[in-house]
């Protein structure tokens, strides 16, 4: 069975571990954390989560341009500020040699062929494929917190050990007038992009897992923020 996740936010998640848990296990596997493999592996982790949080804050400035674009061609009842253009995301911009996958699999492959290598340490390092018990998903419940990015709620979520058991967070929000559907997000961290009011309002928010088209385990317990004004 392959170790490798299959799509881009569980092989960050994999390098990522990969990358943080390792030092605790250099001297039993007699590495140094000098040693060229180790210094490409972090470089390429970080590089690698750099890329995909510019491609999401990208992905929803598109969205944002796009629900300016239409105010703009159409008008409407409520104004839309131009959208401003995202900034580059901390620690992009030192870049790595392509084929990051594949340097991650010879690493994984190099690092189970030490002497001193064990199954429990790679599952430590996230490069085996052995799995931990699945959970029971009808009690599971999402936790996140709420911040103020350009003055609109951001969603700060993460897969809270359930990645491969849920495929997605639905969010609902409400702006005073009774819950609604937001979205449904597969990959951590969303950006409201709703106008903000002219004068402060509490927008609450709240979540529940999902598998594939259906709903899992319990709404998670609402998270406010004030916005506007």
């Amino acid at each position: 069975m392959d170790f490798l996740a299959r799509d881009d936010e569980g092989k960050a998640v994999q390098m990522e571990t990969t990358r943080d848990n390792l030092g605790g296990f250099l001297g039993t596997l007699g590495m140094l954390a000098t040693d060229p493999l180790v210094v490409q592996q972090a470089a390429d982790a970080t590089y690698w989560r750099s890329l995909l949080n510019l491609q999401k804050t990208i992905q929803q400035f598109g969205v944002a341009l796009t629900d300016w674009k239409k105010y703009e061609r159409d008008g409407g009842p409520v104004a839309i500020a131009t959208p401003a253009l995202p900034a580059l995301p901390p620690g992009f911009g030192s870049s790595v040699p392509p084929g990051i996958v594949t340097r991650y699999r010879f690493f994984a492959n190099y690092l189970k062929g030490l002497p001193n290598y064990t199954h429990a340490i790679g599952l430590a390092l996230a490069i085996e494929g052995g799995h931990a018990s699945a959970p029971d998903l009808t009690i599971v419940k999402p936790d996140f917190t709420l911040e103020l990015n350009g003055g609109l709620p951001f969603v700060k979520w993460t897969w809270q050990g359930l990645r491969g058991h849920v495929t997605a967070l639905e969010l609902r929000v409400n702006r005073g007038a009774g819950p609604v559907f937001l979205t449904i997000d597969g990959v951590p961290g969303y950006q409201d992009t709703e106008p903000a009011p002219a004068t402060p309002a509490k927008w609450t928010y709240e979540g529940i897992w999902r598998l594939d088209d259906q709903r899992v385990g319990s709404w998670s317990n609402p998270v406010s923020i004030t916005v506007g004004g």
